[in-house]
């Protein structure tokens, strides 16, 4: 009998892999389109809740502009000297919208050369490109206006800084890939490096004098609560990463 060995067992070929029986497939397939349906389900669900969450955040919770402490912190941050405000330019460039879709291509494209796996290039592209769109309709909703001659010269609002919403998940992600299969005291360093830049990249923003502070604490926020939805959906196999080249039924 297809899928069963002589004594009913299942039968496993010779690389370890469960023979399915041609009647099984149908019901893989069900299961699959199940398994999608949900996952699109929750991710529509948290993002949703996601957007009302941040934008109550940031028309009830957060200041007017120019306000307490976001003016405050402006203005000292904001009052460096030339070097200062080079390096904080050239930090905040890592964050450009259209370097986050260079790296979004890059980070989805080298997971799947590498890995040969659909979930991590999925977890990837839906923590880049869904943090993206979730923090642009919270910035359509609330409407914050940015602090002095940004507001002139930006092209969208400020609440919450895009800039910090996609250095977060692509740090959060980045980290999140350093110690998924091997941990390491070098390789904790290494990521908590990696979000000490994307921590860095939304500082910037105020040294820049484009975002009130709270903008940058909204983005960081945004961004943190998106890459833990989109874990918590999806729900990524924890077994290593198969060897480049190698074929993805092999791979668990």
């Amino acid at each position: 009998m297809d899928g069963f060995d002589h004594g009913g067992r299942p039968a496993i070929d010779q690389e370890g892999n469960r023979k399915i029986r041609h009647g099984d497939l149908g019901e893989v397939r069900l299961t699959g389109a199940r398994s999608r349906l949900s996952a699109a389900a929750g991710l529509t669900v948290g993002a949703v809740l996601l957007v009302l969450a941040t934008t109550t955040v940031g028309l009830v919770f957060v200041p007017g502009p120019g306000v307490g402490l976001d003016l405050t912190l402006l203005s000292r941050w904001s009052s460096s000297g030339p070097g200062t405000i080079t390096a904080a330019g050239m930090l905040s460039g890592l964050a450009d919208r259209w370097v986050s879709v260079a790296l979004t291509v890059v980070v989805v494209g080298v997971l799947w050369w590498r890995t040969r796996r659909p979930d991590l290039p999925a977890v990837a592209l839906l923590a880049l490109a869904g943090g993206a769109v979730l923090m642009a309709v919270t910035k359509l909703l609330v409407d914050r206006q940015r602090p002095g001659e940004a507001a002139e010269t930006a092209t969208f609002s400020a609440f919450p800084s895009g800039h910090a919403t996609r250095a977060m998940v692509l740090g959060l992600l980045l980290a999140w890939l350093l110690v998924r299969w091997r941990r390491s005291w070098r390789r904790f360093l290494l990521a908590a490096g990696v979000l000490a830049l994307a921590v860095g990249v939304g500082l910037t923003r105020v040294v820049l004098a484009m975002h009130w502070p709270t903008d940058v604490v909204g983005g960081w926020m945004l961004g943190a609560a998106w890459f833990a939805v989109v874990l918590l959906v999806l729900r990524p196999a924890c077994t290593g990463p198969p060897r480049a080249g190698r074929h993805p039924a092999a791979a668990g």
